[in-house]
């Protein structure tokens, strides 16, 4: 009859309990889990009373193996945690929206590092230079106050009140204005190009009663030049036939226009003057012949 033989457990109970006082936190996720399996399995072995001795070897060997396999956490990820601290106290109303969007994403990867045990120092600090530079690439929002307050003055103006052409300019600056006012990541360059345009076709506007007054005034100097000139033809023609030149003075005097140029008034003045002396002349030879 054979004679059972059982192994010694010394050595087995003594890596049962060198395992049993590891730290789960100081090491990765899997090579912790794989020690957990080979710890079951030697406990299993250790309570077995008839456990052969190759038995008791193997999982003795294999408990000592695992706690040697283990992985120890030796990351810092002291770097990203602040990068991540600091970026997460940003306003995001502050800054572009495409820009802060590419680093929201950015962010997410970061924290999901920080929070993975089993992380590497290799993945740590991708995870940093990756979040610094969206960082870096971060747009704050240029002011918009000027184009506000010139939008709001334009769309006081009325219609009305200006020239069609000049108003058709001021509206197409205006619409362009507004939609950069209502653009998210409109840039510096195109809030200051919307701001000279509005202001410019706001300085040119011209007035819509401005072309009828010149009108009125250009026709009142017309009429009065005609109606001048009319007359002292009129009164040109009764100094010859009648000789009465102190009447004929008067009436061009008086028939002068109100209103025209300075140069038409004189002319009328040297014409009937000439006129005058003419029929002066024309007299005193009939005396001179009876």
């Amino acid at each position: 009859m054979l004679e059972f033989k059982g192994g010694d457990k010394e050595t087995l109970k003594v890596n049962i309990e060198l395992a049993e006082k590891l730290n789960e936190k100081d090491y990765t996720k899997e090579s912790w889990a794989k020690l957990q399996e080979v710890l079951t399995i030697a406990k299993e072995v250790y309570e077995d009373e008839n456990a052969l001795a190759a038995d008791i070897e193997d999982a003795t060997n294999n408990l000592k193996d695992a706690i040697n396999s283990l992985v120890k956490k030796d990351v810092n990820k002291e770097l990203l945690q602040g990068l991540v601290d600091m970026i997460s106290e940003l306003n995001s109303d502050e800054y572009i929206d495409s820009t802060w969007k590419n680093i929201e994403k950015v962010l997410k990867s970061a924290n999901e590092i920080l929070v993975n045990e089993d992380a590497t120092q290799e993945q740590v600090d991708t995870a940093y230079d990756n979040l610094l530079r969206a960082y870096l690439e971060l747009r704050l929002k240029p002011s918009k106050d000027k184009l506000e307050d010139l939008i709001n003055k334009a769309e006081s103006l009325n219609k009305e009140d200006y020239t069609e052409k000049t108003w058709k300019k001021f509206e197409k600056a205006l619409e362009k204005a507004k939609v950069v006012m209502s653009d998210e990541n409109a840039s510096e360059k195109d809030i200051t190009k919307a701001e000279d345009e509005l202001d410019v076709a706001m300085k040119g506007l011209i007035a819509s009663n401005s072309g009828n007054d010149n009108n009125n005034s250009n026709n009142g100097t017309n009429d009065g030049t005609n109606n001048g000139t009319t007359n002292n033809n009129g009164n040109a023609g009764n100094s010859g036939n009648n000789g009465n030149n102190n009447s004929n003075s008067g009436n061009n005097n008086t028939n002068l226009p109100k209103t025209g140029a300075a140069t038409s008034a004189v002319t009328v003045l040297a014409l009937g003057a000439l006129i005058a002396g003419c029929g002066t002349s024309m007299i005193k030879k009939k005396e001179d012949e009876k």
